[in-house]
């Protein structure tokens, strides 16, 4: 008898401890940018939509660790700000800019990135200055900082992405070369086998991706334990095996939303 009354015991404490942490969980909406190798839909089975990329697994760990529900929109750079700034996304994983202190809070520093120019075979530039009357291809919203955006003798080509900046550079459209990321860069012209057509890069600066956290999220509250598991992601080496995985090593694996 004095069994059965512990056992009941147990069962009623694991079911209150399963209702506290329910109640605890939260669900968080979250904007990234798409564009492959980062974030991008593979394929839609029924209403479900299938997305890989670094920034995907992160935030599915992110969701694995903490016991949150996330809600993933791949979104356009421009709206990713702008909901950012409204709040109708919690946060996002990007590249910082001191621009967006006036609406989000720079969080965990995920990954360190080498940004700069890749430049097609004929082109040479070794220095800033070098650039000056080439014409550079650049997706749309890229920022890689105020001496380069600001510079009027570096022909800027605006892009829709990467991937329309490096064809444009192999057809011979006047482009000598795409800026920006150059792991991201460089993933994309072996995916699209056009090593041949491309020769030096040259390295600007250093821009980190971080947790971009919404100053109007209804989840302000939780941004400290956000960051805090991003960098437990990030001190156990798991941010830089799924980067390397990804990015270094091979093709992105899939996830559902």
């Amino acid at each position: 008898m004095q069994v059965i009354k512990i056992l009941r015991c147990f069962a009623v404490f694991a079911l209150t401890a399963c209702a506290s942490l329910m109640a605890m969980a939260a669900e968080f909406k979250v904007d990234v940018i798409q564009f492959e190798p980062w974030a991008y839909r593979v394929s839609k089975v029924g209403t479900t939509e299938l997305y890989a990329g670094v920034l995907i697994e992160y935030i599915r760990e992110f969701e694995r660790r903490s016991g949150h529900k996330v809600i993933v929109t791949l979104t356009p750079y421009a709206r990713v700000e702008l909901n950012l700034k409204t709040g109708a996304t919690d946060f996002s994983l990007m590249v910082w800019s001191n621009m967006r202190a006036a609406y989000a809070r720079r969080g965990t520093n995920i990954m360190p990135l080498r940004f700069g120019v890749r430049l097609v075979k004929g082109a040479a530039a070794r220095t800033h200055e070098d650039l000056h009357g080439l014409r550079m291809g650049v997706p749309r919203g890229l920022k890689l900082g105020e001496r380069f955006d600001a510079d009027p003798l570096i022909e800027k080509q605006m892009t829709l992405d990467y991937t329309q900046a490096i064809r444009m550079a192999v057809k011979g459209h006047g482009v000598s070369g795409v800026v920006g990321s150059l792991s991201t860069i460089d993933y994309l012209i072996r995916k699209l086998h056009f090593e041949n057509f491309f020769g030096d890069e040259l390295y600007l600066n250093v821009l980190h991706g971080v947790v971009v956290f919404s100053l109007q999220s209804k989840n302000i509250a939780l941004e400290a334990e956000v960051n805090a598991i991003f960098e437990a992601i990030v001190q156990d080496g798991t941010a830089e095996k799924i980067y390397k995985e990804n990015i270094l090593n091979g093709a992105p694996k899939e996830n559902s939303q």
